[in-house]
């Protein structure tokens, strides 16, 4: 899909623990994969893709985000930047 470059990842989360987590999770994968960013609310997220939506490939998130956008109305609205929007 991105041959000669990582995927650039938005990652959504408002726990450090599991912001660090996934950071190491992805660690042997960073010549595919990138977190471009790390917000910990939903309205931060939406600033941030609107700002600079082609810096952000994948948008992964936890469901319930602090702030008073949920996992699900950011879903709906992340599919105005990301092409094809899924919930996994």
């Amino acid at each position: 899909m991105f041959p000669n470059r990582p995927v650039k990842i938005l990652l959504i989360e408002d726990e450090e623990y599991d912001v660090r987590r996934i950071q190491n999770t992805i660690r042997p994968f960073r010549d595919k994969l990138l977190i471009k960013k790390v917000v910990s609310s939903g309205e931060a997220a939406v600033a941030e893709l609107e700002r600079q939506p082609a810096e952000v490939d994948v948008v992964v998130m936890d469901f319930q985000i602090a702030g008073g956008l949920s996992g699900e109305r950011l879903i709906q609205k992340s599919s105005s930047w990301i092409p094809l929007s899924r919930s996994l």
